[in-house]
Formats: C-alpha cells, sequence, structure tokens
C-alpha cells in the first residue's frame, strides 16, 4: 500500500491508503490497467510492445525462409499467447482500444530499468 496526503472529512485520517504493484526483486511488477485511465501513454507502450512482437514473429518466419538464425522464439511465443489473449477481449468489448490495452497489461509484467538499456539478453 501507498499513503498520500488529501483532505480528510471530519473525523477522517489525514492518510489515504490506495492500491499500488511493488517491485518484486529484480524490478518487475504489475502495473494496474486502470493506470492507462490516468496516464494514457501507457497504453501507447503495451501497443507498441505487442507491435514489436509481431515484427519479430515476422523477421523470424522470412529467417526461416533464409536459413538465418531466428530470435527470441520462446519469449516471442508466450508473447502472442498474451496479444490473442487481449485480441479476444478486443472482440468482446465491441474494439475497445483501452480494453484490449488493459488486457494485454493484465497479463504481462514490466520491469524497472534504473539506467538505459541498448542490447541485454534474456535467460528465460
Amino acid at each position: 500500500m501507498s499513503t498520500r496526503k488529501r483532505n480528510p472529512k471530519e473525523g477522517e485520517t489525514t492518510i489515504a491508503i490506495t492500491p499500488y504493484a511493488p517491485p518484486q526483486p529484480g524490478g518487475a511488477f504489475s502495473l494496474h490497467g486502470n493506470a492507462v485511465d490516468y496516464y494514457p501513454i501507457i497504453a501507447e507502450f503495451a501497443y507498441v510492445k505487442m507491435v514489436a512482437t509481431l515484427v519479430l514473429r515476422r523477421m523470424n518466419e522470412i529467417n526461416v525462409f533464409s536459413d538465418k538464425p531466428i530470435v527470441a522464439q520462446g519469449p516471442i511465443e508466450n508473447e502472442m499467447m498474451n496479444i490473442e489473449y487481449a485480441s479476444r477481449v478486443f472482440e468482446l468489448t465491441g474494439g475497445s482500444y483501452r480494453a484490449f490495452c488493459k488486457a494485454h497489461m493484465s497479463v504481462n509484467s514490466m520491469t524497472l530499468v534504473a539506467h538505459p538499456v541498448g542490447q541485454h539478453f534474456e535467460n528465460l
């Protein structure tokens, strides 16, 4: 729980308790989908992650036919399941972009990074 100041009513405490996602060891955390309501740019980050996954998947398909190595096969397969889940939510909500991004965020964890990251290798 996090705390923040607010204007209390008569007889209330001066501290409000609000839920948040505490970082886990390694910096991973789950971001609540309602964060999109306050910071719409977060939905764009989720969408860009999906687009990057689709680009990498297509690149791997082309590389297979060119006898070139493929990249991040396991993470891409895992992320494709998340995208498929978000796509089903998109269809169920009548094409809601916000619901689409929130659904994708609900099955992902984010990583806090304290410094710029160029290239890194995932050990899955």
